[in-house]
């Protein structure tokens, strides 16, 4: 199953001392695929903003079902402040779907005659 990790960084104090800080994720799943990526904390962030305030990695889980996720923050950088874990639909969902839009269409077409 492929899943889509949204990892948050610390927004910025205002203060004026970490303004534009860093802030690198390493995302390494239990198939030993290994991924990083910088985010830019924006103290006035009001909206997510990819790459900004927040960073996305596809991950993976194993044969056997398990998702297993290490995430690494660089040293002296902003803090995890949060993150979401969604699964992707797999392809056999989205042609379920559409022959069930297409058979309710036919359907309805066929009642009106």
């Amino acid at each position: 199953q492929d899943y889509v990790l949204y990892l948050y960084s610390q927004p910025n104090t205002g203060d004026g001392s970490t303004n534009g800080r860093q802030t690198t994720f390493t995302v390494t799943d239990l198939n030993g695929t290994q991924n990083t990526t910088t985010t830019l904390s924006d103290q006035d962030a009001l909206t997510f903003v990819l790459n900004q305030n927040y960073v996305a990695f596809n991950v993976t889980s194993t044969a056997s079902g398990t998702l297993g996720i290490d995430v690494t923050v660089g040293a002296g950088e902003a803090a995890l402040s949060g993150f979401q874990l969604q699964t992707v639909p797999e392809p056999s969902t989205y042609a379920l779907m559409l022959a069930s839009v297409a058979a309710l269409a036919g359907y309805r077409r066929f009642k009106k005659k």
